[in-house]
């Protein structure tokens, strides 16, 4: 059975998240986004809903660009939070 694979677009900049994907052996492209995490943190306390609501973010910024340029993909986005 033969697959047809969309790219794979990680909205990190993490180091990490891309070396998982790499030993994974799963071709991505990193998309960096510009989103501005403070702004989150100074309205959402929670840390669930913090991490949640930073990734959405950074997930629908990555949408909204790469719709822009026709570009079919899926978007993976991720936060974390140590404390």
């Amino acid at each position: 059975m033969q697959y047809n694979l969309k790219n794979i677009i990680l909205a990190s900049k993490s180091i990490d998240r891309r070396e998982i994907f790499n030993r994974a052996r799963i071709p991505i492209e990193t998309f960096i986004t510009d989103i501005d995490e403070a702004k989150y943190k100074k309205i959402i306390f929670n840390p669930v809903e913090l991490v949640k609501e930073i990734a959405k973010a950074k997930a629908l910024f990555a949408k909204n660009k790469l719709i822009k340029n026709s570009v079919d993909a899926i978007i993976v986005a991720a936060d974390t939070i140590v404390e």
